[in-house]
């Protein structure tokens, strides 16, 4: 966008909510610095700040900001169901292509980031459970962003049932 355009907040938003006269006159907008179509590549919104994560941010007019991945989501595709969140099937955060751009839960998320290898939180690097199971496809379970041993699940569901069973009051 050679051209910067600026926009008021109060005239692009109501009630926090994306106009549709703005989503289609910024679409145009959008549309024309990618040369009509955004295609295949990533593209990497123009302008904006950046944070630490790679993902860009747009400041608007009365001091709001807004994710430039979010905010390209809302105006190419639709709204943002609550409690749901933007991902990138491109694992390349400050892009902004909506054809790279699809609404998921968090926990969507989290198991698309520990399956392609990219969760940052140490235990990425472990290949194998305090057991010695190897950590595979086939041997991990998904729960809350983090993963599990199955085999080590099966053991110890197998013990608290007989636990559970040899504490049961027959006499009733």
């Amino acid at each position: 966008m050679a051209n910067k355009k600026w926009f008021s907040a109060r005239l692009l938003f109501k009630d926090g909510r994306l106009r549709e006269t703005a989503k289609a006159l910024l679409r145009e907008v959008y549309l024309e610095s990618v040369g009509g179509n955004f295609g295949d590549k990533c593209w990497i919104f123009p302008g904006g700040k950046e944070n630490p994560d790679g993902y860009r941010y747009v400041d608007w007019q009365g001091g709001k900001s807004r994710m430039a991945h979010r905010l390209i989501y809302e105006i190419f595709v639709g709204d943002i169901p609550l409690k749901k969140i933007v991902i990138h099937s491109c694992d390349n955060p400050p892009c902004c292509n909506p054809n790279h751009l699809r609404v998921g839960t968090f926990a969507e998320n989290s198991r698309d980031m520990i399956l392609k290898g990219r969760a940052n939180n140490g235990m990425r690097a472990k290949t194998h459970c305090p057991q010695g199971h190897e950590y595979t496809q086939e041997n991990i379970m998904l729960y809350r962003g983090h993963r599990y041993c199955r085999a080590c699940h099966k053991v110890y569901s197998r013990e608290h049932q007989s636990r559970k069973r040899a504490n049961r009051d027959w006499s009733s």
